[in-house]
């Protein structure tokens, strides 16, 4: 068991052994849900970055254009 202390605030670190096993960077949120057992779980949303939306690219048999896509998706065309 790895413990924290509070600071101003009630800001706490999260140790870096838990921050590297999960992979967390300064983008992720923490979801926080106190059960009724009075215990605290925690729940990470992993911020999506660019990059990682890259491998849902589109090959168009077509030439496209994006500004007309995105209109089109706008008004429900799709």
């Amino acid at each position: 068991m790895i413990k924290t202390s509070l600071f101003n605030g009630f800001q706490t670190v999260i140790p870096s052994k838990i921050r590297k096993k999960l992979n967390l960077s300064i983008n992720d949120s923490l979801e926080w849900e106190l059960t009724d057992d009075n215990e605290i779980k925690i729940k990470i949303i992993k911020e999506n970055q660019l990059k990682d939306l890259t491998k849902f690219s589109i090959n168009a048999p077509h030439k496209t254009d994006s500004v007309d896509l995105k209109r089109k998706s706008a008004a429900g065309e799709f």
